[in-house]
């Protein structure tokens, strides 16, 4: 499960190098928690910036919120394989959740529950980098 409970935490995109063509593409279901329990279901979509840092998902805004990412898809639209990184941004400390080579016209999946996927085939946060899960 990926969580962001500070205001100083957030959830982001990289590519290792520039795209050739086209920016990957990315979106994102995620569950909002209040203070007082209560829950709010969103979602949000973009695109990749080549070698600059992407903001999947904003910090809460509120001391004592909760964002739960339930799942996130990141497509490979260029031309050429792309290496995208998924990292934590805690007040400007990244922390690596997972890294994968797509192959052009393939994709990262998360499932909260269920983990990362790589194209075809199911496999582990670790198994896809030495980031932390």
């Amino acid at each position: 499960m990926i969580v962001l409970n500070t205001t100083n935490t957030s959830l982001e995109l990289v590519l290792a190098a520039a795209i050739t063509t086209n920016q990957l593409q990315y979106t994102i279901h995620y569950e909002i928690l209040s203070r007082q329990g209560e829950s709010t279901v969103s979602q949000s979509h973009g695109l990749s910036n080549s070698t600059t840092d992407v903001t999947l998902l904003a910090a809460p805004s509120i001391a004592g919120e909760r964002r739960i990412i339930r799942g996130i898809s990141i497509y490979n639209a260029d031309t050429q394989t792309a290496t995208v990184t998924v990292q934590y941004d805690d007040a400007g400390t990244e922390r690596i959740i997972t890294k994968a080579t797509l192959s052009s016209g393939s994709s990262l999946h998360y499932e909260s529950g269920t983990g990362w996927t790589n194209g075809t085939s199911t496999t582990t946060a670790t198994s896809l980098t030495n980031g932390t899960t």
